[in-house]
């Protein structure tokens, strides 16, 4: 499958956007697994893939997520205490070398969800709660 000529650090934007993504494009390699809540279907994939990340709950989330993966979390005292510690990155070079960069040199500010519709967080099958 086009995934393997991503770097495993990604997460190619296939995933949001292509179902085509988990066809091989070779003959001798097997196409790419579903998890089972995509019953089979790429497209059922896609969708929901796409609508977990537009949720409520992970937009008001994301500017976590940009800190650890391009911002001041990367590196220092905040990657320790956000347990985001490459280990094999011993020096600046060997960021460069491994594709890990920091953009951001102070905390992302969250973004503004309220007055936004967004999607719903998708629904579990979990019995309610009884509270």
């Amino acid at each position: 499958a086009r995934l393997y000529a991503s770097s495993p650090d990604d997460a190619p934007v296939d995933f949001y956007v292509s179902p085509d993504v988990f066809t091989s494009t070779h003959d001798d390699m097997k196409n790419l697994a579903l998890p089972p809540w995509a019953n089979e279907c790429a497209q059922t994939f896609i969708k929901t893939h796409r609508e977990a990340l537009e949720c409520a709950s992970v937009s008001e989330r994301l500017h976590e997520w940009i800190d650890v993966t391009f911002g001041y979390a990367t590196r220092g005292r905040a990657a320790v205490e956000a347990k985001n510690v490459m280990v094999r990155a011993v020096d600046a070079s060997a960021l460069c070398a491994s594709g890990r960069v920091c953009l951001f040199a102070s905390p992302h500010p969250k973004r503004s969800v309220s007055g936004v519709k967004v999607p719903r967080p998708m629904t579990t099958n979990a019995p309610p709660s009884s509270t």
